[in-house]
């Protein structure tokens, strides 16, 4: 009798989402893009350094988790990357496949809220003469979050960091289809945030955007490997989510980095509305996806645990585990 091999979770999530990419592209005429030298080396801290240092803990984890099979990191990694062509090249295909907006509605909740907006503005707006000399500092105080959380599960415990490579895959997946759902382009198209570099950058953004509707498909085909990060979603704020995700694992399985999440959290909370990024919505229901996300991840692993006969959880365990010595 051939014995069975299951199909990682992983793996059914990522063809999941690559079927969606593929219909979406035969049903509205869009191709499908890969990122060029040039386009990667603009943006290559969003892809390539995140694929370089999963791939080196995914080895960790397998050095340090022996009955890991030898595969895994490999099959990770590709699943990994892939769902990230299919997330940027969905966000980018946004305006092709959806007309509306919500972007005036979630403005008419930031102007209700008006308060908090003006509050994050001027608590960016006070932290200036402190963070002068650090550019840059939004993007890696998230890649801080994404690397240490990586390095110290994957090394510190094993066992944790299946669940929370597959909570950021599935974070990942979701959040293109959250960009399909609900479009937004930002709030930066109402008034201008904190920073000038920033508010140049997201009219750089919205220029290119236009550009690609008025000249069609053709505009992505010629131009989108170049421009495959440069697609542009408010809703949901997935840097609010994936920040809120390392936060909740490093509360969980890993306390010696909540001194620095904590105020890094923080931080991308404030800036996210500061810069008009994102409108204030878009941060609950980030954060909200992400909680959606682990549930996912610690459903998907304890079904699928080699050798596991006990029965499957109703739900997410109510206390933390035991840290690792």
């Amino acid at each position: 009798m051939t014995k069975h091999i299951p199909v990682p979770i992983e793996v059914t999530f990522t063809a999941g989402m690559a079927l969606l990419m593929c219909a979406l592209s035969l049903c509205y005429g869009l191709p499908i893009r890969l990122p060029s030298g040039q386009g990667a080396q603009m943006m290559g801290i969003q892809l390539t350094l995140p694929l370089l240092g999963i791939g080196v803990w995914l080895a960790c984890a397998v050095m340090a988790n022996r009955s890991t099979s030898p595969w895994r990191p490999l099959i990770a990694l590709l699943c990994y990357a892939a769902i990230g062509i299919v997330h940027f090249n969905l966000k980018l295909w946004v305006p092709f496949i959806r007309t509306t907006s919500y972007d005036a509605f979630f403005w008419q909740i930031d102007e209700m809220a008006r308060p908090v907006v003006d509050l994050c503005m001027a608590l960016r707006v006070a932290l200036r003469p402190i963070l002068h000399y650090w550019k840059g500092i939004y993007l890696w105080s998230f890649m801080v979050m994404f690397y240490l959380s990586f390095g110290y599960h994957a090394i510190r415990t094993p066992d944790t960091f299946r669940k929370l490579f597959l909570s950021v895959i599935f974070l990942q997946g979701l959040g293109a289809i959250g960009y399909l759902l609900l479009p937004a382009v930002g709030p930066f198209v109402y008034e201008a945030g904190t920073s000038a570099s920033i508010t140049a950058a997201q009219h750089e953004m919205l220029a290119l955007r236009q550009m690609s509707v008025a000249a069609g498909p053709q505009w992505l085909a010629d131009n989108g490997s170049l421009n495959l990060f440069a697609g542009l979603g408010a809703m949901p704020s997935l840097h609010a989510g994936f920040s809120y995700l390392f936060l909740w694992f490093a509360w969980r399985h890993g306390r010696p980095l909540l001194p620095t999440y904590i105020p890094i959290f923080g931080y991308i909370i404030v800036t996210a509305i500061a810069s008009r990024w994102h409108y204030l919505i878009d941060l609950p229901v980030g954060i909200a996806l992400a909680r959606g996300a682990i549930y996912m991840a610690y459903r998907a692993d304890r079904s699928t645990v080699e050798g596991s006969t006990g029965p499957e959880p109703s739900a997410l365990p109510a206390s933390p585990e035991p840290l690792a010595a």
